[in-house]
């Protein structure tokens, strides 16, 4: 583009802005001189600098210009011609006159002179007369010289008759959108550093609108991260100026009370807008849909793209709070109907309305827990201290983390109230009634969640301010059974035994799993002879997460035992049923259960493939997963990257923490790194003297392992225990090999592709016996022998495609 586009060309092109970059989706149908040119958009999708931009290209064919805006004073079809003929003549051509003669004139003139004439006709949807459009799209299409261009906001019979002809370009508002890339270049333009994940995010929350998008650019600062944080209120704003094109019809009104819920359903428009905005409702929404304020959404609804309801969001606030109050309850309402937790909280909140939102927070507390705590803080912060729920949510949701005194204690085997020991303070007086009822549902659903440590404090506080009984009971099994999953099966015993001393009542599911899973799991890392399992206990359909934690257990015994062929397929089966949409630590303990019983059963590229998707996982244990894929894959450096366990969780939750530890120490050694390797030897064999967790020694090499502990002052007694040199690991020997160049992985995929070695070296540019030589290398650092061998490691390994 030339660099004078900022200025106009003498011509009568207008200005093009320094900051413009045009839409590629519109840039790349503007090639050439088209009889026709339909641009219509909203206000602020750059329709006049893009044709101006466009006009500029040095490879379009010599042509003169005529630029013509229609002036808000034209109220007719007479005053519309006069205005366009008034224009010609001003651009130094002759008046074409009334009838078809004077264009023809025109025409003739400008094939004689071997230029094209181009005329624009700017704000074109001010011309009051639809009939004009097919008069204009004959004519373009009548003259070969003359050229038309129609730029307007509001859509005109011109656009759906310009599209129906043919030479003609009809560009709409999804034309002329930025993608990310336009977006970055438009902020380095205006001298904001956008990163490629911000740019995709501005473009999501603008819709591509380029206006919107320069707005958020131009009134934004940087966050944490550097990236731009745009101003609410500047896009409140720039919004102010595009609702004056949508006056009358209540349009302001229903564009600010609908950005209230977001997304645009039936019941949202006939329950927030007013006896004047609803009569017209359709037309305003269809009109909001062309202005690019509403964007197709799922199952038909309607919704804004997030800055503009925003902004929407904050007129309604400036211009009338109690509005928006009101509307922000209703929405709570509507959302709690339709099932959506988070929105219904977020709506309570804004409304300002404490009954509101202590029955919002009583009704979708467990469901908002696991993603957006950050919610439900800010709502516990507006409601005061009653109630047993309520209270048990701000004591355990509001504080960050868990209290140092608990994860001190914790690694101390939760010597503060003695489990069996006659010193348990008993209710605190001050508590209302319920409220250890209320701590361990909240246990529950952290543990639901997999937050092992929030639900082992919850628990523990449940426990230790219920009075004996049932509640007391079900909280001292929630808690055995968390720390038995954490990895402390000796506290883990200990606990389950103290609170079934209680007098007995009717057992919870939190009981009837512990007595099962805490016994089983405790034999298992203490590596004790495992005895049969018993039948199952009977669970109820909202208590079927807790059958994660018996497959868990069921799976790990499985390890050491004949059939883990036939567990590995019935877990699967298992997974597939539950479906996608399941709990977190469902989802944790499954995942972690498959990935050894693949390794057990040298199902190595099944456990990869396992692992592309582990969102659903908690990312510790996916983590450990990978790593110990990883490392039997012969991957050691993909190993020690993912073994690399944040030292905070080290000493509470020992049980991913001991494995990742180990799996560290293996890798560690494999790379040469032996001060690496002992030191993350030492510090796992301090972690099973002290909680009793052996079994992970056994899920590594031991030979590995061994050869470490040689280097480390008395690193070897643990190892020759007699009940871990008794011991053997359920995982066959890891895979050897060492990473393949560049070349040589070329050649691999040559080779997956079934081609010959001749037809390989003519592919890469070398000659037949480099590829040989290249073949041999491959075979020697995949330790293997044949072609096929050698795909089935590159795929084993993750440098080739798994196969279909």
């Amino acid at each position: 583009m030339p660099p004078s586009r900022r200025d106009g060309d003498g011509r009568g092109l207008p200005r093009v802005p320094e900051a413009f970059f045009p839409a590629d989706a519109a840039w790349s149908r503007l090639s050439g001189l088209p009889a026709l040119v339909v641009v219509q958009a909203p206000r602020g999708y750059g329709k006049t600098a893009t044709v101006s931009a466009w006009l500029r290209r040095r490879d379009l064919p010599q042509h003169d210009l005529v630029w013509a805006s229609v002036p808000p004073s034209v109220t007719s079809r007479a005053e519309f011609w006069a205005a366009l003929h008034d224009a010609v003549v001003l651009a130094g051509h002759e008046n074409p006159g009334e009838g078809e003669d004077g264009w023809e004139r025109l025409a003739r003139t400008a094939g004689a002179r071997r230029r094209d004439l181009v005329i624009v006709v700017d704000a074109y949807d001010r011309q009051p007369d639809e009939s004009v459009d097919a008069e204009l799209v004959e004519l373009a299409h009548e003259h070969e010289q003359l050229h038309l261009v129609l730029i307007m906001r509001a859509p005109r019979p011109a656009v759906a008759l310009a599209g129906a002809s043919g030479d003609a370009v009809v560009l709409r508002a999804e034309d002329l959108t930025l993608d990310p890339r336009r977006a970055a270049l438009l902020g380095r333009s205006l001298g904001v550093t956008v990163s490629p994940d911000a740019a995709a995010e501005l473009c999501a929350g603008a819709g591509g609108w380029p206006g919107l998008l320069r707005v958020a650019l131009l009134t934004s600062t940087p966050d944490e991260e550097g990236d731009p944080l745009p101003d609410v209120s500047g896009i409140a704003a720039y919004l102010r100026v595009v609702l004056a094109d949508l006056d009358g019809d209540g349009a302001a009104g229903a564009l600010t009370a609908l950005a209230v819920p977001g997304a645009v359903t039936r019941d949202a428009t006939a329950a927030l807008l007013g006896p004047t905005e609803a009569p017209h409702v359709e037309t305003v929404l269809a009109r909001m849909a062309r202005a690019g304020l509403l964007l197709p959404g799922a199952a038909g609804e309607l919704r804004y793209p997030p800055l503009l309801r925003a902004g929407g969001r904050q007129i309604l606030v400036e211009d009338d709070p109690a509005r928006f109050r009101a509307l922000s309850a209703t929405s709570a309402r509507l959302a709690t109907t339709a099932g959506d937790a988070p929105a219904a909280l977020g709506h309570a909140v804004d409304a300002q309305d404490t009954d509101l939102l202590r029955d919002t927070v009583e009704t979708t507390w467990a469901e908002v827990l696991d993603g957006h705590r950050d919610l439900l803080r800010e709502a516990l912060t507006r409601l005061p201290d009653d109630g047993p729920r309520v209270r048990a949510l701000r004591e355990l949701v509001l504080p960050a983390s868990v209290p140092r005194w608990f994860a001190e204690a914790l690694q101390s085997g939760l010597p503060l109230v003695e489990p069996g020991g006659e010193g348990l303070p008993l209710a605190a007086t001050s508590d209302p009634p319920g409220l250890p009822a209320a701590i361990t549902d909240l246990a529950s659903a952290e543990l639901r969640g997999a937050d092992l440590l929030r639900a082992a404090h919850a628990f523990y506080e449940a426990a230790r301010r219920a009075s004996p009984g049932a509640t007391r009971r079900e909280a001292a099994s929630g808690l055995a059974l968390t720390l038995a999953l954490m990895g402390h099966p000796r506290t883990a015993v200990r606990w389950l035994a103290w609170g079934r001393r209680d007098p007995v009542g009717t057992d919870g599911p939190l009981e009837r799993v512990a007595a099962t899973a805490v016994p089983a799991i405790h034999d298992l890392d203490a590596l004790h002879p495992a005895s049969p399992p018993g039948s199952p206990p009977v669970l109820g359909e909202g208590e079927r997460w807790l059958e994660a934690v018996l497959l868990y257990a069921w799976a790990g015994r499985s390890l050491h035992g004949p059939g883990a062929e036939e567990h590995l397929a019935d877990l699967e089966r298992y997974r597939e049923q539950r479906g996608v949409r399941v709990e977190r630590l469902t989802e944790t303990l499954l995942l972690t259960a498959l990935v050894d019983l693949c390794l057990a059963t040298d199902n190595l590229t099944r456990a990869r493939t396992l692992l592309t998707d582990v969102r659903g996982a908690d990312p510790l244990w996916a983590d450990v997963a990978r790593a110990k894929v990883a490392l039997y894959t012969g991957d050691d450096r993909g190993a020690l990257d993912l073994s690399r366990t944040p030292g905070g969780v080290v000493p509470l939750l020992c049980r991913p923490a001991l494995e990742g530890l180990l799996v560290h120490a293996v890798a560690a050694y494999r790379l040469g790194e032996r001060g690496t390797a002992t030191g993350a030897l030492d510090l796992a064999t301090r972690i099973a003297e002290r909680t009793g967790l052996l079994r992970p020694f056994l899920l590594v090499p031991r030979g590995d392992l061994e050869s470490v502990a040689a280097t480390l002052p008395g690193g070897g007694e643990l190892l020759d225990s007699s009940v871990l040199a008794a011991g053997s690991g359920p995982f066959p020997e890891p895979v050897r090999s060492e990473p393949l160049s560049g070349r040589e992985l070329k050649v691999l995929r040559e080779l997956a592709a079934g081609r010959p070695v001749a037809v390989i070296a003519r592919r890469l540019y070398v000659s037949e016996s480099t590829v040989k030589t290249q073949v041999r290398s491959i075979y020697r650092k995949l330790g293997v022998h044949t072609r096929t061998d050698a795909v089935a490691r590159g795929q084993l390994l993750g440098v080739l495609p798994p196969e279909d």
